[in-house]
């Protein structure tokens, strides 16, 4: 039971991890398009619009949540063990 629980939880944690790369790849993107919502022309490196930081901070808090998860499952003990 705990093998098939641990499959189910390595299955989770790799689901999480590609929509994390998708959401890095978006990013990647974004910031390599991004314009001026004043004037259209080029941001400068490091400038991010509210939007994408808010998306970064969510990003950050989940892959903190799915980190967090995974400590407490290595230290959980097995109800079967």
């Amino acid at each position: 039971m705990q093998t098939q629980q641990e499959r189910h939880e390595n299955t989770s944690l790799r689901t999480e991890n590609e929509k994390l790369r998708a959401d890095n790849m978006r990013f990647r993107e974004a910031l390599s398009n991004a314009s001026c919502p004043n004037c259209g022309g080029p941001t400068a490196i490091g400038e991010m619009s509210f939007d994408e930081h808010h998306l970064r901070l969510e990003n950050s808090r989940l892959r903190e949540e799915v980190y967090i998860h995974h400590i407490d499952s290595e230290t959980t003990p097995s109800e079967f063990g």
